[in-house]
C-alpha cells in the first residue's frame, strides 16, 4: 500500500516483524552505534506507532520514561 513517498508492507505475524525490525536494526548498527535493542511485542508496537508517526507531514513525538529503564 503506497502512501505519500513510502509504502507500508502487511506482516502477517509477529515473528514475521521482528525479522523485518531486526534486519532493519542490523542495517542501522552497520554505520551508527551500536543499539542492542530486544525487541519483544510491546517494543514493537511502539516501534511501529513511532514509524507511523515520524512518517507523517511534519510528524514529531516526545518520548518520556526512565532513564535506564529500557521504556
Amino acid at each position: 500500500m503506497k502512501h505519500g513517498d513510502y509504502f507500508y508492507n502487511e506482516v502477517k505475524d509477529w515473528e514475521e516483524l521482528k525479522k523485518c525490525l531486526e534486519e532493519k536494526l542490523a542495517e542501522h548498527n552497520e554505520t551508527n552505534i551500536v543499539m542492542n535493542l530486544v525487541l519483544f511485542k510491546q517494543a514493537m508496537r511502539h516501534v511501529c506507532k513511532i514509524i507511523r508517526i515520524l512518517y507523517q507531514p511534519g510528524g514529531n513525538a516526545l518520548l518520556v520514561g526512565v532513564g535506564g529503564s529500557g521504556k
